[in-house]
């Protein structure tokens, strides 16, 4: 972070984002098994004894093969409402809702976009997650803004993030540790 003549901070990175629909539905896909995870468990679980059960010694009560294949298409296809639900959201958000930009510096963010400007602090974040291609921030526990890692300048601003995020949020960053050298 540097400072120009007149005394304002530069940020130590910025994320200039067009959001992507692919990326919007990874990370709506990951909120919401998260949320409905008790629920996939519990699921799981009934597959899980549907196929011991269908497996041999088989009497007369065992659950066939076909009772298995329901159970998993039953878990597939909640996974792909979700997807889908999701990508059909993204359809229909306004750009404003889909290109943003964020400055980090080391006490808080400031959120731009066409409709509105926030000051963040870090404190508001109760987790920030670093996945694939992007940073979730969650504020809550079942919401995240979406900053994909393609929304920097340069692979020195994402280090930054790590960097900023584990200073100020410590164990509830969960973000890639930077190779050395």
């Amino acid at each position: 972070m540097t400072r120009h003549a007149a005394g304002i901070m530069e940020p130590i990175a910025q994320a200039d984002v067009r959001l992507q629909a692919r990326e919007f539905a990874f990370a709506t896909l990951l909120v919401s098994l998260r949320r409905f995870r008790w629920l996939l468990g519990f699921w799981a679980a009934i597959g899980v004894g549907t196929l011991l059960l269908a497996m041999p010694p088989r009497t007369e009560t065992s659950p066939t093969e076909m009772s298995v294949v329901t159970v998993l298409a039953t878990l597939f296809a909640f996974i792909g409402a979700i997807a889908v639900s999701a990508l059909l959201r993204f359809r229909s958000l306004p750009a404003s809702q889909t290109e943003y930009k964020w400055s980090f510096y080391p006490g808080h963010i400031d959120a731009v976009s066409s409709v509105a400007t926030a000051r963040l602090d870090w404190s508001l974040f109760v987790e920030v997650r670093e996945i694939g291609q992007s940073f979730l921030f969650f504020p809550q526990r079942d919401m995240c803004h979406i900053i994909p890692k393609r929304s920097f300048a340069r692979p020195s601003e994402i280090k930054a993030i790590r960097a900023v995020c584990r200073d100020r949020l410590g164990p509830k960053a969960h973000v890639g540790r930077d190779k050395a050298g």
